[in-house]
């Protein structure tokens, strides 16, 4: 069964294009909820510097953290356990490397700070967190990351594509935006007049489907899909994300709304 990680960069800040937020009282209501449903994972970010700092106020000794961060000179294992002090867990589940393309500049550095977080058992789990799937073999030659996280959602169907099943082989596979930071969710938007989106909105409104049920009804199909990265504004919306999950899969055909155009399925390009 897909497990659900409730990602952070909307905790008491503003995120994306919708500006979306969730407050600290109903994050709290949140991670009581997710307990209740055994969902045990929580995702953030060094770069989400308000939201760690927000993170510490909870009690999290239940959660499997997974950070995501971008390899800076003064990482250290100092660093993450001064990190790890400060949310007062004591071990990551997964510290996880973002845009991967920057990596390639210190290599060898970097190599070396990834086996120090291993032999220090500073966390589980080591990922990678990628926008351009055309770096997953050379990714795959620069290190063995236990954890790949994507992007995938109706409209960013490239996951599909990938030939070489050999490259998620022993590892677990996160889908991320599978809401595209929530604009699929919403009938009017920056990307409104887009031919795909009008076509995925008639058809929900003709056949009377929830457009939530079938961003993660796409996911649930994607056999080597382990893990869901999502967020939620609200306590209301994170109890209709569970029960969109809990229902049976039901077999659709979501080729027609595959957009290539990366200036639409890649937040970073907004």
């Amino acid at each position: 069964m897909k497990k659900i990680i409730l990602g952070t960069a909307n905790l008491n800040r503003n995120y994306g294009l919708l500006k979306n937020n969730i407050n600290i009282e109903n994050f709290r209501q949140c991670l009581k909820i997710l307990k209740k449903n055994n969902q045990k994972f929580i995702e953030s970010s060094t770069e989400y510097k308000n939201s760690l700092k927000t993170l510490s106020k909870f009690n999290l000794k239940n959660f499997n953290l997974i950070i995501k961060f971008n390899y800076k000179k003064n990482y250290n294992i100092n660093f993450f356990n001064k990190l790890k002090t400060d949310l007062k867990i004591q071990k990551f589940y997964c510290l996880m490397l973002h845009n991967p393309d920057l990596i390639y500049k210190n290599k060898r550095k970097i190599q070396y700070f990834l086996d120090d977080l291993r032999k220090n058992k500073i966390c589980k789990k080591i990922g990678i967190s990628l926008y351009n799937f055309n770096s997953l073999k050379r990714l795959n030659d620069f290190y063995d990351f236990d954890i790949v996280q994507l992007p995938t959602n109706i409209f960013d169907q490239r996951i599909l594509r990938i030939k070489n099943e050999n490259i998620f082989k022993n590892k677990i596979i996160q889908a991320r935006s599978i809401f595209l930071q929530g604009i699929i969710l919403k009938k009017y938007h920056k990307f409104s007049n887009n031919k795909n989106f009008k076509k995925f909105n008639n058809w929900t409104e003709r056949n009377k489907y929830y457009p939530l049920f079938e961003c993660i009804n796409y996911i649930k199909q994607i056999k080597k899909i382990n893990h869901i990265v999502l967020g939620a504004n609200s306590i209301e919306q994170l109890n209709q994300i569970l029960n969109a999950f809990k229902k049976r899969k039901v077999l659709r055909n979501y080729k027609n709304f595959n957009l290539e155009n990366e200036k639409i399925i890649n937040p970073s390009k907004w």
